[in-house]
């Protein structure tokens, strides 16, 4: 859930956080995770961003550790869990072994290559990732990014399977500057207009920019 060095400032933090209080996304998505990943297995997330999975994994039980590049996600994530189990790494350059590894919304693997490399950590690999940023109008943005996630792994030859969820991750909003600022700084100044038709008045908040997420979470093995 990270996009990167530096990219978790503190409005993208204080947006990202009222929309995980307002809705049952993580917790969906991790329930999800766990009918696919046994207890009892060390698992390491890379690209954990505000750490909420990781959070919920460790809380039920699970043996977790989480990482990112970014340091202000790594410490928003200790300070609101209160959990020792997050720590500031470069993916690239370090990757610890474990027997599962979670990949949420952590890019395009097909474009990055990397699963070579991460299946070498560990067997088995999760990894989610969204049929379309936001709402429907922004889809060209990440137009094919499960279709060629399936070629990339056929193509290598790996055995995987995938299930499709849909789960509601609306954002709260402050103020209609709120929602403009918003859309410009997550999706580009250009889809301003294209977005706010999507605004509806909130039942907690002034206003709820609409967005039922569907993703693909892979399951990926190491073949023996």
């Amino acid at each position: 859930m990270s996009a990167g060095m530096n990219w978790w400032d503190a409005e993208r933090i204080g947006w990202y956080e009222r929309a995980a209080a307002s809705s049952s996304f993580h917790r969906l998505l991790a329930e999800d995770i766990e009918k696919i990943v046994p207890k009892g297995l060390k698992i390491v997330e890379q690209g954990c961003g505000l750490g909420y999975i990781a959070e919920i994994l460790a809380n039920d039980g699970y043996d977790i550790t989480a990482e990112d590049i970014d340091g202000n996600a790594i410490r928003r994530a200790t300070a609101r869990s209160g959990l020792p189990i997050f720590r500031e790494s470069d993916f690239s350059k370090e990757l610890p072994r474990a027997d599962a590894m979670l990949l949420i919304y952590f890019g395009r693997i097909a474009e990055t290559d990397c699963i070579d490399r991460l299946l070498d950590a560990a067997p088995l690999i999760i990894y989610t990732a969204s049929h379309h940023r936001g709402q429907q109008t922004d889809r060209r943005i990440r137009k094919g990014n499960i279709e060629a996630t399936i070629d990339y792994l056929e193509q290598k030859g790996l055995p995987y399977s995938r299930k499709v969820v849909t789960y509601d991750f609306s954002q709260p909003l402050l103020s209609l500057s709120d929602a403009r600022r918003y859309i410009a700084r997550m999706y580009g100044e250009e889809n301003i207009d294209a977005y706010m038709p999507f605004l509806e008045k909130g039942r907690d908040y002034p206003f709820m920019l609409r967005n039922m997420k569907t993703s693909s979470i892979f399951t990926i093995r190491r073949e023996k």
